[in-house]
């Protein structure tokens, strides 16, 4: 793992799936709460963020999930897995530190997790192996 951590490809990734966190967390409150989120799901969202992001990089670095996206990225079974922790986590987190949270927005955000982070890893992997294959997808 520490040669990892000097590897510029490590940091995009990370900075790429916390984009990914934030943006299931906010599409599972839109989908919930429809188009005009009210201003207290705004603000358990910003407090819900920080404690989401932090579990799941740190599940899915317990996972394996961050040693490198060639070799990982058919390997959706762990990343089922990792997300169903995760979830499990902030289930948890929001049980004894929020407790006007609506759980179904924990659900989906674990759903829609798993839907944009699997769609990253398989459309990385794809662009990857086109990219280093002269012939593209004919092999």
């Amino acid at each position: 793992m520490t040669s990892r951590l000097k590897n510029f490809k490590f940091y995009i990734e990370l900075l790429a799936d916390a984009i990914v966190f934030v943006t299931a967390l906010i599409g599972a409150y839109l989908l919930l709460f429809q188009h005009p989120i009210a201003r207290e799901y705004v603000r358990q969202m910003m407090a819900l963020a920080p404690v989401i992001v932090l579990a799941k990089v740190a599940v899915f670095s317990k996972f394996g999930l961050y040693r490198g996206l060639s070799r990982n990225a058919f390997d959706l079974w762990h990343l089922a897995k990792a997300c169903l922790i995760s979830m499990l986590l902030a289930s948890a987190y929001a049980f004894f530190f929020m407790s006007n949270l609506s759980r179904s927005v924990l659900i989906l955000d674990g759903i829609l997790t798993f839907m944009l982070i699997s769609t990253l890893r398989v459309g990385n992997h794809s662009f990857y192996m086109a990219r280093t294959n002269p012939e593209g997808f004919k092999k």
